[in-house]
């Protein structure tokens, strides 16, 4: 129908760079210079949706492993609601998950 429509923007790589979903939520996304998704913002809220987390922050370790992955209270990364942090063994296997439930 007219309003059940998903947009989605992308950049020269072929990245979606913004997308706005049914109701209304619109969502920026970021990479780092190797490509690597690093924020998923939620620059608008749909209509009753909770606003609880508004970014998701990625970062990797040296072996483009993910290496931690926070929540954000708001758009500009300040206030943290969760994190979880990973630490791998040689073989790129997870060993160890370090999780706070409140803040980093």
């Amino acid at each position: 129908g007219g309003a059940d429509q998903v947009t989605q923007s992308y950049n020269r790589q072929s990245q979606i760079v913004r997308a706005t979903d049914q109701n209304g939520t619109v969502h920026e996304y970021r990479y780092d210079l190797l490509g690597r998704a690093t924020d998923d913002v939620v620059a608008a809220l749909g209509a009753e949706i909770d606003g609880t987390v508004r970014r998701l922050g990625r970062s990797y370790d040296v072996r483009g492993l993910p290496h931690q992955l926070t929540s954000y209270a708001d758009t500009a990364g300040a206030t943290v609601v969760n994190q979880v942090r990973n630490q791998y063994n040689g073989f790129r296997q997870l060993t160890t998950q370090y999780q706070a439930h409140d803040g980093s």
